[in-house]
């Protein structure tokens, strides 16, 4: 039985809300994402028992005898944070994480993308596992079935992954269950050196709706550090969260009197092509704004311009307006990026804007309802992608689906599309036999050849 005094911490930490910043976030008016891209090919991970924000303020009273595990209220300056797209190699580059916290000297990184969510951390010492919580609906530990644990182990150098889900549905109470479908969407990469482990991870979604797919939602994410013995925690027992609010623009140190939005007619942009960004602010002279230094931050820095122009003055409407023009090398990584801009003001003082843009493949798969009923016979599913185009040019090509051993495409394999319209969209349909007795997640790749160029995404059918 659970100790009275646990319970009790339970209820009262699950009705708080977690964590309010030291400082209110500036954010921009909101702006709709693109569709998602992509998606990288996991690494299936290794499997180990399982075991077990802005300054975030919340209660830790503590009860007799009970753990203070993941009660502690997380250090996190800011709470919003950006869609970014890492290099899942087990280095933390320049400019690829968006930083989260540096509790007990360890740091840690958050950032996401439509149904995908990234997280590092760095310095982690040895002999200590690493905790990942994240409650996807962003409502609370103790509530739904949208809470995922993933605990990183090494054991020497090599990180191993134990992913489980908190389902706290059932009337008798919260139980662990597993969580087969996310460690198949896994993707991770770790190193070592002096000051302790590194690890890199992004997780996708596999069509349960736990993670959000648009901005302005909230997700509760938080990092512990915990001795690798330390035993695996119990369903009951609480978490204070940090709330990550999904965002594609923030601002921070924008002074009184100046609003300012980032206007992204196209949030996507192939390599080889150009993008634009307006960036439309509304004050006045006295402001005594002098300068806007422009550059896409991180992985993209070196396939990107950067620019800087003095600032315009205000219109007799108190607007102003600066555009960020940008050409993307052929040779870009594909993913998010952010467009970093710096205000200078008379005196010196320093106001930064970012927003986020994708560096997208010509052609990008919108595949949702890929959920099957699992069946001990073959069963022949059907579904549907959108191919989704990313540039100004027709596209004549020819779509293929790969799939695993075992299974079969039924229909739709190698089948002639066009899409005629700039950035316009064609609607494929197909069908899959999924063989008898299978349960799980399994990928398939959405495939299309078109123009003497490629594209392609890992995707996955679940069967539940």
């Amino acid at each position: 039985m659970f100790h009275p005094a646990l319970i009790m911490l339970a209820v009262l930490l699950s009705q708080a809300r977690t964590g309010q910043s030291t400082a209110t976030p500036q954010t921009p008016a909101q702006q709709s994402p693109a569709q998602s891209t992509t998606t990288t090919q996991p690494t299936a991970a290794a499997q180990t028992p399982a075991s077990p924000g802005s300054t975030a303020v919340a209660s830790t009273a503590a009860a007799p005898n009970v753990p203070m595990m993941f009660v502690k209220a997380m250090t996190v300056p800011e709470l919003g944070r950006l869609a970014i797209t890492p290099n899942i190699d087990g280095k933390i580059d320049p400019e690829e994480w968006d930083p989260f916290s540096s509790d007990n000297g360890v740091d840690t990184y958050f950032q996401w993308e439509p149904q995908k969510l990234h997280f590092a951390a760095s310095h982690v010492p040895i002999g200590q596992d690493l905790v990942i919580s994240i409650d996807g609906h962003g409502d609370s530990w103790l509530v739904g079935r949208d809470n995922l644990e993933v605990r990183v182990h090494w054991n020497g150098n090599d990180a191993q992954l134990t992913e489980r889900i908190l389902d706290n549905t059932p009337v008798s109470g919260p139980v662990w269950v597993d969580a087969a479908n996310f460690r198949s969407t896994t993707e991770f990469a770790s190193s070592a050196d002096a000051s302790g482990h590194t690890i890199e991870m992004s997780i996708i979604d596999p069509d349960t709706g736990t993670f959000p797919d648009t901005s302005g939602k909230t997700v509760g994410i938080r990092f512990d550090e915990v001795p690798e013995s330390t035993a695996p925690a119990e369903p009951l027992l609480p978490r204070v969260m940090t709330p990550a609010h999904l965002q594609l623009a923030r601002g921070e140190s924008i002074p009184a009197g100046l609003t300012w939005r980032a206007q992204v007619p196209e949030r996507t942009v192939v390599p080889g092509q150009g993008a634009k960004i307006r960036l439309t602010f509304n004050g006045n002279d006295d402001l005594n704004l002098k300068r806007i230094d422009m550059r896409t931050e991180g992985l993209a820095q070196n396939n990107t311009f950067a620019s800087g122009v003095p600032f315009p003055g205000f219109d007799k409407k108190g607007r102003a307006f600066v555009d960020y023009k940008t050409n993307v090398t052929p040779d870009a990584a594909l993913g998010y990026r952010v467009m970093k801009a710096t205000l200078v003001d008379g005196s010196g003082k320093t106001s930064v804007m970012e927003t986020s843009y994708e560096i997208a493949p010509i052609i990008s798969f919108d595949f949702h309802d890929r959920t099957v009923v699992a069946s001990s016979e073959p069963t022949v599913a059907s579904f549907t992608t959108i191919l989704e185009s990313h540039t100004t040019d027709r596209v004549d090509g020819v779509f293929r689906i790969q799939v695993p051993d075992g299974w079969k495409v039924k229909d739709g394999n190698d089948q002639r599309f066009m899409i005629y319209d700039s950035r316009g969209k064609d609607r494929i349909t197909f069908k899959i036999m999924v063989p008898g007795g299978f349960k799980g997640t399994a990928p398939i790749k959405l495939i299309s050849d078109f123009n003497g160029k490629h594209s392609e995404s890992t995707e996955y059918i679940v069967v539940q």
